[in-house]
């Protein structure tokens, strides 16, 4: 059993991106394509880095270059290092740009929940896309106005945001049946 657990941590690291890389570049998913091979990159150089790295505190590391060039070395490690810094440039803007969005949407929670407080209307989703909010609450009458929070968000967020806000009518009713 010791001996497939490589075989299948790589495969599970592996496999998955780059068939999720062939099937959105067949259905011209660019975007999505670019994405699964950033993360078939990322698992790649991490299994080199973490497997080199285990063969080097065992000892074994001597013993697998043991008939290669003086510079082989030294080259395979520059490559792997170069690969890492590579890709560590789009993970960190990606790293950069969640957090923002995460940061937008944390505030116009709250923002919202401010303008719609001591009303009967609910926030019942916020969708966050670039500088773009998507507010849908329910209502059952006139909601208040939109310009206010759209300039309390942007005040607080110090950058100005387009908000969609999708007012979904909302109404409730009861039924108690009468116990005879």
């Amino acid at each position: 059993m010791a001996d497939s657990l490589p075989g299948v941590a790589i495969a599970i690291s592996l496999v998955p991106p780059i068939c999720v890389a062939g099937i959105a570049l067949a259905e011209g998913e660019w975007t999505a394509a670019g994405r699964a091979m950033l993360l078939f990159l990322t698992n790649f150089l991490s299994i080199l880095l973490a497997g080199g790295g285990v063969l080097a505190l065992l000892g074994l590391s001597a013993v697998a270059v043991k008939g290669l060039a003086p510079n082989a070395r030294r080259r395979a490690f520059m490559v792997v290092a170069l690969g890492i810094i590579l890709v560590n440039i789009p993970l960190g803007a990606t790293t950069m740009r969640v957090y923002q969005q995460k940061l937008i949407k944390r505030e116009t929670i709250k923002l919202t929940e401010e303008w719609v407080h001591g009303t009967e209307y609910e926030v019942s989703q916020v969708d966050v896309m670039g500088n773009q909010v998507t507010l849908a609450i329910h209502v059952s009458g006139e909601p208040p106005t939109l310009s206010e929070l759209g300039d309390q968000l942007g005040a607080s967020l110090d950058q100005p945001v387009d908000i969609h806000l999708v007012i979904v009518p909302s109404k409730q009713e009861e039924y108690t049946p009468m116990l005879e």
